[in-house]
């Protein structure tokens, strides 16, 4: 995006890949100077951020299938008890009728 050699990173950077609207948007999430340019240290920070950010959402992502998963089992094993409790309730009363 910069120059070799700049130290900083401006809305015009953004604006050669992105239009008026995006630019603006995709500039506010990084935390600019006063001048309103990022520094090599804010681009850092955010990335890292990012990058936290998304391996907490992974990680809950698999502690959420893992407990769909259980979820399913758990489910799978009761209607199965419950299958055969009926099935059994059915054959006594087919029994008893005849």
């Amino acid at each position: 995006m910069a120059r070799p050699g700049q130290k900083y990173i401006t809305i015009t950077n953004f604006l050669y890949f992105l239009d008026k609207d995006q630019a603006f948007k995709a500039f506010g999430i990084f935390e600019a100077t006063e001048t309103g340019e990022i520094t090599k240290h804010a681009f850092a920070k955010w990335v890292v951020n990012a990058y936290k950010e998304r391996k907490a959402l992974g990680l809950t992502l698999n502690d959420n299938k893992t407990i769909i998963e259980k979820l399913h089992t758990v489910l799978n094993g009761v209607s199965s008890t419950d299958l055969f409790l009926f099935e059994k309730d059915d054959k006594n009363i087919t029994m008893k009728e005849y």
